[in-house]
């Protein structure tokens, strides 16, 4: 396994086993090496090619990092990475409908059947559009009621955390336990649901799931990368 992979999947472990531990036991050294996890992910490749501004990025969010640690707001920035992660992949989703671009799934479709998106045949083109502002809207959602629960979860949320006096409508153990749970349910209920419908809307497009998938497999990673890089 290429060296940037390797450790971006140490990353994604040592990330979610320090945000458990940090918030179970209300520690910010946990919470502040959680934060750095996350620095790894996202710019292990281009500190492996010695990228110098991912080199100056890594150094100045690593040296806030600590700031926030020492200043005891590294757990409170914790909670609010679930948010910004969902947003993001909401906005990677929303920002591809403006006016002039190309819906993030029409480009997927047009990868998949390996044509242009222009010549995606129209009824594809339509469903596929669709299907992102679907996404768009559940991840959009999916963030804004897990920062309802960063900021209101009592005792370990942020108001709570602040000194703000919140009723307690939901419990930071209930938070913690249950909203993996709806993303995780609400994600994998749209894949699986989206993928029997379009096998309803579109007979015989796909033989069955693993045939969908091997079509995916197949497209060349280069292929799916500059799709990204568009959006």
């Amino acid at each position: 396994m290429p060296m940037a992979p390797l450790l971006r999947l140490i990353g994604v472990i040592a990330y979610f086993w320090m945000a458990h531990r940090a918030i179970e036991t209300e520690s910010e050294t946990f919470a502040g090496i959680a934060l750095g996890a996350l620095v790894l992910i996202v710019y292990v490749g281009r500190i492996l090619e010695l990228h110098v501004k991912a080199l100056i990025a890594t150094a100045v969010i690593i040296a806030a990092i600590v700031v926030l640690t020492w200043s005891h707001f590294a757990l409170t920035t914790l909670l609010f990475v679930p948010t910004i992660f969902l947003l993001l992949a909401a906005s990677l989703f929303g920002r591809t409908l403006i006016k002039g671009r190309t819906p993030l799934l029409v480009t997927a479709a047009s990868l998949v059947e390996n044509v242009s998106p222009d010549t995606l045949e129209a009824d594809v083109r339509q469903y596929t559009t669709r299907q992102t502002r679907a996404w768009a809207v559940l991840l959009g959602v999916l963030a804004v009621f897990n920062l309802f629960l960063a900021l209101f979860a009592v005792p370990d949320g942020v108001l709570t955390r602040a000194g703000v006096v919140v009723a307690p409508w939901v419990s930071s153990e209930a938070a913690t336990r249950f909203m993996p749970w709806v993303i995780y349910v609400s994600v994998t209920g749209l894949l699986v649901g989206e993928f029997f419908y379009r096998q309803h809307r579109f007979p015989g497009r796909y033989k069955n799931a693993l045939d969908y998938i091997q079509k995916l497999a197949r497209v060349p990673m280069k292929s799916w990368q500059e799709a990204f890089a568009q959006t």
